[in-house]
């Protein structure tokens, strides 16, 4: 909720006061402090309430569509890491990361993260690597060049996956389980992507 006010209210370019006008007719005490801790919530522990979010909107961005909330995603990773930027940083990191081919701000940093590791030797030293078939989405088969990722799966050869691409994920297949690591070039680890997940269907 606190990103989706600072995003309103940057992305309209909205003086602080007008924004609080508007909430003020359904709560009178609000005013330019509150706006303002409502926009850092996870720092204050508070953030404003859904029927004002939806005033604001109506205001300011009337053809804007909330998200349907997202039910449990199974995520097996649970420890968090985040920071703080001023608002212009924010948004051109936003900008320049999907441009990379991240789909969300944790996919970056998670990028971010493992590549640090990876240089500093404390990660994926025992990862297996495979090789894998992108599917053609014309002709439906596995077939081309292979390439090569980490793999968090107990996978086997002819197996189905998802794999992350800069343009999102694509569908392969499994060619080749427990690559030696000495076959890839070390310029190439740092930047190798990871599958964990397999394709919803396992047929070729």
């Amino acid at each position: 909720m606190a990103e989706e006010l600072r995003e309103l209210r940057i992305n309209r370019q909205l003086p602080a006061k007008e924004m609080v006008e508007v909430v003020r007719d359904i709560y009178p005490k609000y005013d330019k402090t509150m706006q303002s801790k409502c926009e850092r919530g996870d720092e204050y522990g508070i953030q404003i309430r859904p029927d004002a979010m939806k005033a604001l909107y109506a205001r300011f961005d009337p053809a804007h569509r909330s998200k349907p909330k997202k039910k449990g995603d199974g995520h097996k990773y649970t420890c968090r890491i985040s920071c703080r930027l001023p608002d212009e940083q924010y948004f051109l990191l936003q900008k320049h990361t999907k441009a990379d081919g991240h789909r969300t701000m944790q996919d970056w940093i998670t990028y971010q993260v493992r590549n640090y590791l990876v240089q500093k030797g404390e990660y994926f030293m025992n990862k297996t690597i495979v090789g894998i078939n992108y599917k053609n989405k014309h002709t439906g088969e596995f077939s081309g060049k292979t390439y090569n990722y980490f793999c968090e799966l107990d996978a086997k050869v002819g197996d189905i996956v998802n794999v992350p691409t800069v343009n999102g994920d694509s569908v392969a297949r499994i060619c080749e389980v427990d690559v030696p690591r000495s076959r890839i070039d070390e310029a190439i680890i740092p930047i190798m992507k990871t599958i964990t997940a397999f394709a919803e269907s396992q047929e070729g």
